[in-house]
């Protein structure tokens, strides 16, 4: 065989790997800790602590009570249900950008993990459940975040209840650094849940403070590594203001096998597919 006639074979099998957003082959769960394309994701994740995570919670529920006082959030909740839209956008003109990482995890067991679909695609860590759904730039993720490339907008219209920015956000560079403090938002829909998103970018927020309203699509920040966080990802959250669900207060968005009647779902044709592959460029 000519060498000319190899090339063909020679791109696919090198190049097609860096195309592909997700694992190409359908295996049943539980599956290997692995996200897109054919990037192992950190199975340990090291978002947070149980008693940081109970933290974050107590404050929101202090700053709601709080926006209560002067008005600017009623009293009562709506009872039509928040409806989620995708909370990414691109500045690029690529097809795809995006790759899934770490799910809900519905076992509150320590060491024992059940994603949305029942499989292992999340983690637990120091009696923290995942609470929430991660999504990657990819490929190329901290190039993308330091050319903001990926940007979190509002998955849903609501009031921004609290926000932090300014911290450290390339901790995967300099594990030795002292403080998982990351850069997040938090903004409570009318229906009472609340929707986090953390990691963002230092620098990077939305320039609305607490007790404005913002709207879905709106922008909120440039997709980041600030916190305890191995690379640039959204962690998107919900949760609802009582201990209801699973014994806590997480609410899982993604329907599946493990969670077939979440209380809040993404709007119709949002939710990716649980292997979510696709041509990137």
């Amino acid at each position: 065989m000519k060498p000319f006639k190899t090339l063909p074979l020679l791109f696919t099998l090198i190049f097609l790997p860096i195309l592909l957003t997700d694992q190409t082959t359908k295996i049943k769960p539980p599956t290997p800790l692995f996200g897109g394309g054919f990037h192992k994701i950190h199975s340990d994740g090291g978002f947070m602590t149980k008693e940081q995570h109970d933290k974050i919670l107590e404050k929101l529920r202090k700053n709601i009570d709080s926006l209560k006082a002067i008005g600017i959030i009623p009293d009562t909740v709506s009872r039509a249900a928040t409806i989620l839209q995708w909370p990414l956008i691109t500045t690029l003109l690529d097809y795809g950008y995006h790759r899934m990482g770490h799910f809900p995890d519905h076992s509150q067991r320590t060491n024992s993990l059940r994603d949305y679909m029942g499989g292992n695609r999340t983690y637990d860590r120091d009696g923290y459940n995942h609470a929430g759904t991660d999504f990657y730039g990819w490929p190329f993720d901290w190039h993308k975040m330091d050319n903001n490339e990926v940007i979190v907008v509002a998955a849903a219209p609501g009031v921004i209840i609290d926000k932090e920015d300014g911290n450290y956000d390339k901790r995967c560079y300099d594990l030795t650094y002292g403080t998982f403090d990351f850069n997040s938002i938090y903004i409570r829909h009318a229906d009472g849940t609340c929707a986090w998103y953390v990691h963002f970018k230092r620098n990077s927020l939305t320039t609305k403070h607490v007790g404005q309203s913002v709207q879905t699509g709106e922008y909120l920040g440039v997709i980041g590594a600030s916190g305890w966080a191995w690379e640039p990802h959204l962690h998107f959250e919900l949760s609802s203001e009582e201990d209801e669900h699973d014994g806590n207060n997480m609410i899982d968005p993604n329907v599946g096998t493990s969670n077939q009647n979440p209380q809040v779902m993404w709007a119709s044709g949002v939710q990716r597919p649980y292997y979510d592959s696709a041509i990137n460029k």
